[in-house]
């Protein structure tokens, strides 16, 4: 192998290596940010409550209303 296509080679293999990292850090990221509420959850209640500026018990009524996934209660929140 030559120098050039040695080079060539390392460049590749780091391009590959960094599109990797940047799969798994974006993987990693959407398993710890929840998509949905669990409503029984008194710690998920609280926080997402707080978060939002709500009350626990108006976070439950939302629930009721447009489902569990926090994307939707989100937007309900801001409408």
């Amino acid at each position: 192998m030559t120098d050039v296509e040695s080079s060539i080679s390392q460049h590749q293999q780091r391009h590959a290596d960094r599109r990797d990292h940047t799969a798994m850090d974006t993987a990693q990221l959407q398993s710890s940010v929840p998509t949905h509420i669990d409503i029984n959850d008194r710690t998920a209640r609280a926080a997402l409550a707080a978060r939002l500026g709500v009350t626990e018990e108006q976070l439950r009524k939302t629930v009721r209303l447009v489902g569990t996934r926090v994307r939707t209660i989100e937007a309900h929140h801001r409408a």
